[in-house]
């Protein structure tokens, strides 16, 4: 059955953390991100079976892959093997909600997370996301069309 997430090892979401976070200089082109409900919907109820009631907040990290070219789902750097800037979605137990300090949850020394427009998707991952540019969509740019 195909999953709407994919475990990946903690240090495989900190590399991706850090290309964004070490390059800040490139600036940020990426306009949007969209995700179908049903992924969307497929993801929370996943990482609920996978960390039952640890999970209660979805972390969003900026991120940027170590890519070689650009594809149909992501952007190249011109200047770097990165990509422009995507995002993370990884389950994460909040223990404050004033600070929103918590912890991403890891099982299995891996953490169940929702990449959008992972250039290395895995054949039995869903991947209805989308980054506008590649993937801008028909008709309106304007906010809220």
């Amino acid at each position: 059955m195909p999953t709407s997430g994919i475990p990946v090892p903690p240090s495989i979401l900190e590399e991706w953390v850090q290309n964004f976070r070490n390059n800040k200089d490139l600036g940020f082109l990426t306009e949007n991100a969209t995700i179908s409900l049903q992924q969307l919907e497929n993801f929370i109820t996943e990482a609920k079976q996978k960390y039952f009631s640890d999970f209660n907040a979805l972390k969003i990290y900026f991120i940027r892959y170590a890519v070689k070219a650009s594809n149909n789902n992501i952007e190249k750097e011109d200047s770097k093997d990165i990509s422009k800037p995507s995002l993370v979605l990884v389950p994460f137990k909040n223990n404050d909600s004033q600070t929103w300090r918590g912890e991403d949850l890891i099982t299995d020394e891996t953490i169940f997370l929702l990449p959008f427009c992972n250039p290395e998707n895995p054949s039995n991952n869903v991947d209805e996301t989308g980054l506008c540019p590649p993937k801008c969509g028909r008709g309106s740019t304007s906010p809220g069309k």
